[in-house]
């Protein structure tokens, strides 16, 4: 894991299960809340950001698709 996997795993850290909006090089939270909407409230007007959910560290996801 290089240096900024790691800093980003510090900064996500206190958001587990929130909603976040991060800047486009992953160094900033901008706006964290419980949902989607929340957030696009409070960052309306900003650009370049990323808006994600924040699992918990200790879970495994795995995407997959239904046949």
């Amino acid at each position: 894991m290089d240096k900024t996997s790691i800093n980003f795993n510090k900064l996500l850290r206190s958001f587990k299960d929130k909603w976040v909006a991060v800047s486009d090089d992953y160094g900033k939270v901008f706006a964290s809340g419980d949902n989607l909407e929340s957030i696009i409230k409070k960052v309306k007007g900003l650009k370049d950001i990323k808006m994600f959910r924040v699992i918990p560290f200790d879970t495994i996801y795995s995407p997959h698709s239904f046949r």
